[in-house]
């Protein structure tokens, strides 16, 4: 009888080398040219990366048996990865000081007109949704550290897409971004949006559900930019809801809301949720409030009383908090 979980695993440990060993490529070739994938060689090694992670993909899911949530992370990550440099995403972020963030910002900017970003995002969103999966009390250590850093991708194209169509200068995302106008999708079976009220769309309009399956409009967008990113939160019904929130629909007892990349703060909160709920932790609503029962249960989660979160992940759930705030704060 053959395993198939730790069979895969071992392949894509075996992948992971050679993922490392891009980016390390990459980070030294960047720091000459100021650009990503900028040599041939760099783009053809990128492509064969790709293509292997695609290939065990298609394996994975042609098994008469569902894999384990931990395989399907693994290979959304190592391709968000390919097309994200989390070294960079967290100087922005304010791993360093500011001049580290402005250092990185050019280089960024540039990523965010190429495919790259787009796909990004996207792998961000399937890593969320993997995690989403995870058994009670499993995303911990590596994967709650790979759940952070989709949330910065994710926070990350959020931010300086805010930026590009208000024509702002971002110095320093904590400091200076902006919340942005968003056009509203109508809701469709079993979703509404929460966002902002304003702020620019993609050409092309419509929300497009990145956690969704691969459908033509997920494909126009990462491929020409068409339509405007979302990922999904769930919420019970009796929880306080957003007062941004348009529309909304129930299944059973959960409401689903679409909520759009351009809107950095319910981003994050969405993600940090992610987290929480794993672990039995009080979800909170697209804008970070909680229900009135629920406050004083928030309280002493926060204060460290119940101990429902593990310390690693209760760092990472405060440092999401603290990066949704600063977006929030500066677009209010």
């Amino acid at each position: 009888m053959i395993d198939h979980d730790f069979a895969a695993l071992i392949v894509l440990h075996g992948i992971w080398g050679m993922v490392w060993e891009f980016n390390q490529l990459q980070l030294t070739l960047k720091s000459n040219s100021g650009e990503y994938n900028s040599s041939l060689v760099m783009k053809h090694r990128h492509q064969e990366l790709c293509q292997t992670i695609h290939h065990l993909r298609i394996s994975v899911n042609s098994w008469r048996v569902t894999p384990a949530p931990e395989i399907t992370l693994l290979l959304e990550l190592q391709l968000l990865y390919l097309h994200l440099s989390i070294e960079d995403v967290q100087l922005f972020a304010g791993k360093e000081d500011q001049d580290d963030a402005r250092r990185v910002l050019p280089a960024l900017q540039q990523w965010m007109h190429d495919t790259y970003a787009r796909t990004a995002v996207w792998q961000a969103a399937r890593v969320l949704r993997a995690a989403k999966t995870f058994p009670r009390k499993h995303l911990r250590n590596f994967w709650a550290i790979a759940v952070y850093h989709a949330s910065l991708g994710l926070w990350t194209y959020g931010i300086i897409k805010q930026a590009a169509a208000t024509a702002a200068v971002v110095s320093y995302p904590s400091a200076t971004c902006s919340a942005l106008p968003i056009q509203q999708p109508t809701a469709t079976a079993g979703n509404s949006v929460v966002g902002s009220g304003s702020g620019a769309t993609d050409p092309g309009g419509g929300a497009v559900w990145l956690e969704g399956p691969e459908t033509p409009d997920v494909q126009r967008f990462v491929t020409l930019g068409r339509g405007q990113p979302v990922i999904s939160s769930r919420s019970s019904s009796g929880s306080g809801s957003s007062a941004r929130a348009v529309g909304r629909a129930s299944s059973g007892d959960q409401q689903q809301h679409l909520v759009p990349l351009s809107d950095p703060e319910a981003t994050m909160t969405v993600v940090l949720d992610t987290l929480r709920k794993n672990f039995g932790a009080a979800a909170m609503g697209a804008r970070g409030e909680v229900s009135a029962e629920q406050q004083q249960k928030q309280k002493q989660q926060d204060a460290g009383a119940t101990g429902l979160l593990p310390p690693l992940v209760e760092n990472l759930v405060q440092l999401m908090r603290d990066l949704g705030k600063a977006a929030g704060a500066v677009g209010s």
